[in-house]
């Protein structure tokens, strides 16, 4: 997200020539910020010709250094673009230049925005910290959960294998049965004198 500077000073100079345009006022936006701290600012303005200056300087007036520096021409009109990156609060100017003309533009960086900074790193830091572990968890769970459902189908895999091989090794219950007629095939020699000498009177009874 960019924030735009709204704070705009414009100053202009005397006219030596007719063909010089000025162009739009400097626009400053917080355009992210920087691993070490700072943030970066960013000053932009369209619609000059010929080509203007623009630098920027801190609170003293003393010219701070562009980390880049870009230039565009669309048809006969310049815009340019630079980009800082700031460490410290206080008010920062941006100012653009062509000849006797200057636009200059104030940004006033104060430790709110730092802090702020500081704040939302440690907010990220965090949620990136819990975001792997929840990863972690989440991942080791359907690991778990797919080991829990291959192991429940095994399990009724060999069941069901072991039911059919109980019930094909059973005997039915028609064929353990058995009449009288098929048991008595089923007697002996000895069983068939025992069941004769059973039925036969006593000797005594003849007399």
């Amino acid at each position: 997200m960019k924030f735009i500077c709204l704070t705009l000073l414009i100053i202009s100079g005397a006219t030596d020539s007719r063909s010089d345009v000025v162009g739009h006022p400097p626009v400053i936006t917080v355009d992210g910020f920087d691993r070490s701290g700072g943030f970066h600012l960013q000053c932009e303005s369209e619609g000059w010709s010929p080509e203007p200056d623009l630098e920027w300087l801190d609170s003293e007036g003393v010219s701070l250094s562009s980390e880049t520096t870009e230039t565009h021409r669309n048809a006969d009109r310049f815009s340019v673009k630079h980009t800082i990156i700031v460490y410290h609060s206080g008010k920062i100017h941006c100012r653009v230049k062509l000849r006797h003309h200057m636009l200059e533009t104030l940004i006033n960086t104060t430790s709110s925005m730092f802090n702020l900074w500081w704040t939302a790193a440690i907010l990220f830091s965090v949620i990136v910290v819990l975001s792997g572990f929840a990863g972690i968890l989440l991942t080791v769970f359907l690991h778990k959960y797919r080991e829990h459902n291959q192991l429940q189908t095994e399990n009724r895999r060999i069941k069901h294998e072991l039911d059919k091989l109980l019930q094909s090794q059973k005997i039915p219950k028609g064929n353990a049965t058995l009449d009288a007629d098929s048991a008595s095939c089923l007697c002996g020699p000895e069983d068939e004198k025992e069941v004769i000498h059973d039925n036969t009177a006593p000797l005594e009874d003849w007399s």
